[in-house]
């Protein structure tokens, strides 16, 4: 049996429960910046400037295009450059925004990949 003195605490936190479960976290709140996602380049349509990404979902690997408008910043080592010097199997961090045909890229730029034979 419940202590009586217990109950009405036992109330009250029942009622506080939805309100703090909805409660908006710091970081998704003042979160304006446009999705990104990372992954590698498997290929690059120039002409539909298409840019097709293999990124991890899960324990999946799946490959997922985004559309690189003419107004999209793309730089390859820090220095800006164009759709073309973008070749597979380059890492890449991509910022997305939504655009009238699906997903549309903001910027993209690649991340160095490490040195081989050199452990984390």
């Amino acid at each position: 049996m419940l202590d009586r003195r217990l109950s009405p605490w036992f109330a009250v936190s029942l009622l506080l429960l939805p309100l703090v479960a909805s409660w908006p976290t710091t970081e998704s709140s003042a979160r304006t910046d446009p999705d990104r996602m990372s992954g590698t380049v498997e290929r690059v349509e120039g002409k539909s400037r298409l840019v097709h990404v293999i990124t991890g979902t899960g324990h999946a690997l799946r490959v997922v295009s985004y559309h690189a408008p003419p107004d999209c910043r793309i730089s390859v080592e820090g220095a800006d450059v164009g759709l073309e010097k973008l070749t597979r199997g380059l890492i890449v961090v991509i910022r997305v925004r939504p655009g009238q045909g699906g997903r549309e890229a903001e910027s993209i730029e690649t991340l160095r990949a490490p040195e081989a034979g050199r452990s984390r």
